[in-house]
């Protein structure tokens, strides 16, 4: 066949940097971060979290290409910040933010007969109904 391996949509290349930056030349406060072996995911995470910075004029995201497994983020900020800080301080807000619903997670009293972890989600069944709810637990976040 001629599909990819399924390990090249996450597994970063030797020699490759996971997160690149690169200032745009025509646009002050401005700059576009490709991030490597990432998709929608993370993508639309991060350009949310970054809306809700007050100094961020503009983030926005794209899949060059479905069988590119990387996205490029691109941001524009005001004169009180870069776009370096504005995407370190999404990083540090995210990773917070998922720090505490992990947290919630781990707090809530499931008996063990409803809890299955498998392959990284947590599958809640409610036994009486026979449906399920499934939870992503983690998240990976792209640290420059």
């Amino acid at each position: 066949m001629n599909a990819p391996d399924r390990y090249e949509r996450f597994v970063v290349p030797e020699g490759t940097k996971k997160v690149s930056y690169e200032r745009d030349t025509k646009i002050i406060n401005a700059a576009s971060f490709t991030v490597e072996r990432e998709d929608h995911t993370i993508g639309n995470i991060l350009r949310m979290q970054l809306h809700r910075d007050d100094n961020v004029l503009f983030a926005g995201y794209k899949l060059p290409h479905p069988l590119k497994y990387k996205i490029i983020v691109r941001i524009h900020t005001t004169s009180q910040s870069s776009p370096m800080q504005a995407y370190n301080q999404a990083i540090n807000d995210l990773d917070k933010e998922l720090d505490h619903l992990k947290n919630a997670f781990e707090k809530i009293s499931i008996p063990s007969s409803r809890c299955i972890f498998r392959g990284g989600w947590l599958i809640l069944t409610d036994l009486n109904v026979g449906s399920h709810c499934m939870v992503d637990c983690w998240i990976m976040l792209p640290l420059l």
